[in-house]
């Protein structure tokens, strides 16, 4: 046999059964794995799921503080069998292209381990549904999930995956959810517009760009951050989307006035610090939800009296507005509250009627 031959891979259940026992079992602390005894009454495995051919079909695994494990271990697990992997958040490593073939996989869940390896093996991937890779190591261009037409979930957060949102979402009409925030993805937004069922996009620090009205079709949206990339357009854009929770578009192109977000009374948290947008503080008073406020360095004036019934806040950020009045008691002595008012006329009450609370001031 030549020198670099690699030995076959056992695929049978048997082949199987080894690794789970002898290169699983043993890297797992503790008992949680006391179910994994023998051939016997495999449906009470904890974390394993074999179909009728006795071979592994879904691997669930996260947070089982596995490890150290190298993918290369695990390679009889992965067959055609195989529909769902998820070894999230343990000491998993290795070339992710030791994961082949899973031509039938729907949920891929490896996020938060030490993963590698170029993308483009994951190529052909196509009845992929859920797709977690943040905060891996692996590289590549997120056009090799361009044929991944059944995305519903995408997770490639602070990764240092490259290319354009066209190439690999333009033909994914079922996406829920988008997180590619801190890595070096760029295109248009426009790929989303109109897509009935989205409802997070989270693209934070990447090279993203375009107008925000090609998000105004997507009613379902409840979770948007687009802070810190090249996006433009008017903040009116999101008037209709009433599900709002978190809006962050900070230091972006976005104008507008923020009367027009008025009615998306379950926002928690908004982030428009350095925008151009302008507005009323008193368009705030009703959130009464809203644990985050930060409106630094843009154009909104008004009397901060307004404030009274936001009961929920733990950041208030107003440094710079054109603000000003008495931040209301109500505000100010919430517990750890941090605010922050600098460069304004704006007060605060009395310290002894907060300090005692915790709350947090410049």
């Amino acid at each position: 046999m030549g020198g670099g031959a690699s030995l076959p891979v056992d695929h049978s259940p048997e082949g199987q059964m080894t690794t789970l026992l002898t290169e699983i079992k043993p890297k797992v602390m503790g008992k949680v794995l006391d179910t994994w005894k023998d051939s016997e009454h495999k449906e009470d495995w904890l974390g394993v799921t074999f179909d009728l051919e006795q071979l592994v079909m879904r691997l669930d695994m996260a947070k089982f503080d596995l490890g150290p494990i190298n993918l290369t271990k695990l390679r009889p697990l992965f067959t055609d069998s195989m529909v769902h992997l998820d070894l999230s958040q343990n000491n998993v490593s290795g070339d992710i292209k030791f994961i082949q073939p899973l031509h039938n996989l729907r949920e891929l869940k490896l996020h938060k381990t030490q993963v590698n390896g170029d993308v483009g093996k994951l190529k052909g991937l196509s009845h992929l549904s859920v797709l977690m890779l943040s905060g891996t190591k692996v590289t590549g261009d997120i056009s090799a999930f361009s044929e991944c037409h059944e995305l519903e979930i995408v997770s490639l957060n602070e990764t240092k995956l490259s290319g354009v949102l066209e190439e690999a979402f333009g033909n994914a009409p079922k996406l829920e959810s988008v997180r590619l925030s801190d890595s070096n993805i760029g295109g248009d937004i426009k790929i989303f517009e109109n897509l009935p069922r989205l409802q997070g996009i989270m693209l934070r620090k990447t090279n993203v760009s375009g107008n925000v009205k090609s998000l105004k079709g997507c009613q379902m949206l409840q979770f948007v951050d687009l802070g810190e990339t090249l996006v433009e357009g008017l903040i009116d854009e999101f008037k209709g989307c009433r599900n709002l929770v978190q809006l962050f578009l900070n230091m972006t192109k976005i104008t507008g006035n923020v009367i027009k977000i008025g009615s998306s009374t379950k926002l928690e948290a908004l982030v428009l610090s350095n925008t151009d947008v302008t507005g009323t503080v008193a368009t705030f008073g009703k959130f009464v939800m809203m644990h985050t406020l930060e409106l630094a360095n843009t154009h909104i004036d008004g009397d901060v009296s307004n404030l009274a019934g936001c009961k929920s806040l733990e950041v208030l950020n107003l440094k710079n507005c054109a603000v000003s009045g008495v931040i209301p008691n109500s505000v100010a002595s919430l517990p750890g509250i941090e605010i922050d008012i600098d460069q304004t006329t704006c007060e605060l009450p009395p310290r002894d009627e907060t300090a005692a609370l915790g709350a947090s001031f410049p």
